[in-house]
């Protein structure tokens, strides 16, 4: 099993959160400085706008590239971070079949269907104490299969 190798949701989130705070707070002080015609206060704001965000993307960007894609096998998770959780989808089944559907709605394919079978989970040792027993639901995901040659095949409808 793979495990998250980002921040904990709820820091990731905070740290965006007061990134923008801070950034709204000086801008503030961009303005205060502009009507007040304070030139050295609107310089020191602009500068600590520049360096609180090119900062955070310093950050983002050092995050990005210590990460990699990993080919999972039958049965190893991948997880998403949510703040109140993870998400943890694994692969459960792969089986091909030439049809789809039932006769006389059945659809013949040109080459062989691939029925890949997802199971998702909550990992009930992330979810925060203070979430309380609300029904969990999860953000909407784009699932694709990509092949050996690079080609990317989407769910039908």
């Amino acid at each position: 099993m793979f495990t998250n190798g980002n921040l904990a949701a709820p820091l990731s989130a905070l740290s965006f959160l007061g990134a923008g705070l801070l950034i709204l707070m000086v801008g503030l002080a961009v303005v205060y400085s502009a009507l007040k015609q304070k030139v050295a206060l609107r310089r020191a704001a602009l500068a600590a706008i520049a360096v609180v965000g090119g900062g955070y993307l310093a950050v983002m960007l050092l995050f990005s590239l210590g990460s990699s894609e990993r080919l999972l096998a039958r049965g190893q998770e991948k997880y998403f971070c949510e703040i109140d959780c993870h998400l943890a989808y694994s692969v459960k089944d792969l089986r091909e079949t030439k049809t789809l559907g039932n006769v006389p709605n059945e659809i013949r394919a040109a080459g062989t269907f691939r029925i890949v079978t997802i199971q998702t989970r909550f990992d009930p040792e992330t979810i925060g104490p203070q979430r309380g027993s609300a029904p969990l639901t999860p953000n909407a995901r784009i699932v694709s299969v990509h092949d050996e040659n690079g080609k990317v095949y989407f769910p039908l409808p």
